[in-house]
């Protein structure tokens, strides 16, 4: 009446739901969008580089001929520094020898491996058996270098007839080799040793290891 409003005053209309505004949620959803992207491209470049290469899928050791199921394919990085042998010429490698123990896990490399046959040329491969109280307590490994001396007969004679002195012994035989496997203990404590010597050296060797007149030294490999 006389053109005034009698009603009371109206609200503010809300705003409906689902449409606020909250920044925050909007600034996280953006940082997501954004560190997604990051990781696509990160994931895209790394499998970019990868390389197609072999690796070793068995235990392979030092003087053993490569088979197939020694082998599988694995992805590496493709890196100048690791020079792993392409998967491609897988087929090149089966029938190498192992020049070192190849381990499960590894990426295969030429410098693992040696077409050479064991014993190669110039090389005899003599089985020693030996106490092993003539072994050292911390074993002997595949390609430990050994150097073997010959000692006194068993009989321990050191005259020749009654009143006579024995002759002054001449100086002990000595060789040296690179151990390619060492046998398990038998019931009698007998372990056999594969060596590899120089050619030449392989029957005599043998002779003064079947008389039991042989003693083992380690050496340090390389020496």
């Amino acid at each position: 009446m006389n053109g005034k409003p009698t009603g009371l005053p109206r609200a503010p209309a809300a705003e409906p739901p689902g449409r606020r505004r909250r920044p925050k949620l909007a600034a996280v959803g953006v940082a997501v969008v954004v560190l997604g992207g990051l990781i696509g491209a990160f994931l895209y470049s790394a499998l970019g580089d990868q390389a197609s290469v072999i690796g070793v899928a068995a235990p392979v050791a030092f003087g053993e001929q490569i088979e197939a199921t020694d082998l599988v394919e694995v992805s590496a990085a493709d890196d100048p520094g690791l020079q792993p042998i392409p998967y491609a010429d897988v087929d090149q490698v089966i029938g190498m020898t192992a020049a070192t123990d190849l381990v499960p896990g590894s990426l295969l490399t030429m410098g693992a491996l040696t077409e050479n046959p064991i014993p190669g040329p110039g090389q005899e491969l003599v089985p020693i058996a030996l106490q092993t109280s003539q072994l050292p307590a911390t074993g002997l490994r595949p390609r430990d270098e050994v150097l073997f001396v010959e000692t006194a007969a068993r009989d321990g004679q050191t005259t020749t007839s009654a009143g006579d002195s024995a002759p002054a012994p001449a100086a002990a035989r000595t060789s040296t080799g690179t151990v390619l496997r060492v046998g398990q203990p038998t019931s009698t404590g007998v372990v056999v040793v594969d060596v590899l010597v120089d050619s030449g050296d392989g029957a005599d060797l043998a002779q003064l290891a079947a008389d039991g007149r042989i003693a083992l030294v380690v050496l340090p490999r390389g020496g």
